[in-house]
């Protein structure tokens, strides 16, 4: 793969069954197309016509009106064990900077996008920030993620991958018959 290399399989170190249960006992933060970004970040006017340019190709594709686009995040303390995070960031060397797991119920999608995260303009060129997906539930068909232009799909339970470029344009959707989670990691490499 050109866009994401394989770190390893982190389900030895961390138990990922017991992560689904914790996640499925809370109440997740639900983003649909009309709060794609929720409350996390300030955008600036760079990063607002970046929000709006995405917002219309999600508008040309149809997407604006389909109740298929929903997911589904949680966030470390308020959803999560932190030692989660604890313990990740020690299998890639890395600061945590912003982690969440992100979640689509069967028949939803993500459209493609890229994220905006805090303090994006002053860390968008900076060499150090790295980017983690760890495929956290068993693998399952029709449950795929798209970085860039390769597919993700049937991914082992426990897979990290590396991002190349840790803004690149994905899109996640669940064609399956359970519950998709992904663990997402952005931090600063320690190396």
């Amino acid at each position: 793969m050109k866009n994401a290399t394989r770190v390893g399989n982190f389900k030895d170190s961390i138990d990922l069954e017991s992560l689904i249960s914790e996640l499925k006992a809370t109440k997740p933060d639900r983003r649909t197309t009309d709060n794609p970004y929720g409350e996390a970040v300030e955008l600036d006017p760079e990063l607002k016509a970046a929000k709006e340019f995405m917002g219309q190709q999600w508008r040309d594709a149809g997407y604006m009106d389909s109740p298929s686009v929903e997911w589904l995040n949680y966030y470390p303390e308020q959803h999560f064990s932190s030692s989660v995070v604890k313990t990740f960031s020690k299998l890639v060397n890395a600061d945590p900077y912003n982690i969440w797991i992100s979640s689509l119920m069967p028949g939803k999608t993500v459209p493609w996008h890229w994220d905006i995260i805090k303090d994006y303009q002053k860390h968008r060129n900076n060499p150090k920030v790295v980017r983690y997906s760890m495929f956290i539930d068993k693998p399952q068909i029709g449950k795929v993620f798209i970085l860039k232009d390769e597919a993700f799909h049937m991914i082992e339970q426990g897979e990290v991958y590396q991002w190349t470029k840790w803004d690149e344009w994905h899109l996640g959707f669940n064609a399956g018959l359970s519950q998709k989670f992904i663990f997402n990691y952005i931090g600063f490499d320690k190396t």
